[in-house]
Order: structure tokens, then sequence, then C-alpha cells
């Protein structure tokens, strides 16, 4: 249990304090290049258990055995095509089996990948992740990412569309970031196909 706070220092900045300490015991020199800039990132907005996280991933289980900028077009492409189809409607993102977060509100089940050849995007529950699974996505002690959270396919293509241009094209990593008007709880995921987060993420489905 927390202690209670010095004077002076906000529940909100402790929070962030500790959820940047967490990012630190998970990231190695290979996966977070730069914790200053914009490898990896907490967005100043960051409350509570909700937070805006942004990476870019050099390790083998994300990149290999192959992640090709033209691939990751294509795949976003297919995203696209989706959100032309659902326009700015927001859902529930959940996970699978989940009981309804918001009722009313239509689902979308996850995890939901858009592959062409090497590169696959993904959408994925964070909660749906081990502990220290995915570098910077540790949360402060008595926080849980939630197992549905609200989202529009906009947000996910712009969210790809940024990673794939951060991180595949200027720096040839894979990334993530995460997404969710509640709890920050949907991660978008540009990785190899068939690499060892591939696979896993195949497997919660």
């Amino acid at each position: 249990m927390l202690s209670p706070l010095k004077p002076g220092i906000s529940l909100k900045s402790l929070l962030l304090y500790l959820s940047f300490i967490s990012m630190l015991s998970v990231c190695s020199a290979e996966s977070c290049h730069n914790l200053n800039g914009i490898s990896t990132q907490l967005n100043s907005t960051t409350i509570l258990h909700a937070q805006s996280i942004k990476a870019c991933i050099a390790t083998s289980d994300w990149v290999k055995p192959a992640l090709e900028v033209a691939d990751c077009e294509q795949a976003l492409s297919k995203l696209s095509a989706e959100e032309k189809v659902h326009g700015g409607r927001i859902f529930e993102f959940d996970s699978p089996g989940a009981s309804r977060q918001f009722p009313g509100t239509m689902r979308i089940s996850t995890p939901r990948k858009y592959v062409n050849s090497t590169c696959t995007i993904a959408l994925v529950m964070m909660k749906d992740f081990l502990p220290g699974m995915i570098p910077g996505s540790s949360l402060p002690p008595r926080f849980q990412w939630r197992v549905g959270d609200l989202a529009t396919f906009p947000e996910a293509r712009h969210l790809a569309k940024v990673r794939i241009n951060t991180c595949c094209r200027y720096q040839n990593r894979a990334g993530w970031t995460n997404m969710g008007q509640v709890g920050k709880g949907v991660g978008v995921f540009v990785l190899a196909t068939g690499s060892v987060l591939d696979q896993y993420i195949d497997d919660i489905g």
C-alpha cells in the first residue's frame, strides 16, 4: 500500500514517476534506444492506469524473420479498408470471451490482425499480454489494464501509420502504442509476421 504523499507531490506526478521507473526495468539498450526521444515516450496526460505509450522495438522476438516497410504500408491499407467500412464509430474493443464493459456499444473482438507478407499490424488488448512482456507496458501496483475499452478505427489507422513511419521506416524496428478513451487498453502493434510475438498474439485468439 502506498504511503501518504509528501506535501507538494501530486498523485498524478507519483504515478507518472512509478510508470517511468517500471519502463526502465523492462527496457534494454537493444529495445529502447532513447528514453527521452521518439523510441519510448510517456504522454504527459498519463492519469492513473490510463497510460499513453509509444515505443520502437529492435529485439528479434519482434522483427525476425523480416520486416519490410513496403509490406507494412500494404498491411496499413487493409486496416484503412476496415476504417472505411466503420467510419468514425466508437466500438468496444475487448479480449476474447470478456464480459460486456459498455452495454449498448457494438463490440470488436481482439486480436484483430492486418497482414501483408513480412508485416503484421495487430490490435490487441494490453491485458492479454504477460506482465513485462511488452517493453514499457508495466503498470504501477494496484492498477490493471482493462479487458475492454472504447476506440475507433480512424485512431487505430493513424497510430499504426505513425509507428510505421517512426519505427519501421527510419529505424528498421517494430513498434507499438496504445489507444482507448477510458483506459488506453487497446494495443496497436506493427511487427514481423511469424515473429515470436506474432505467434503469441495468434495464441490469444
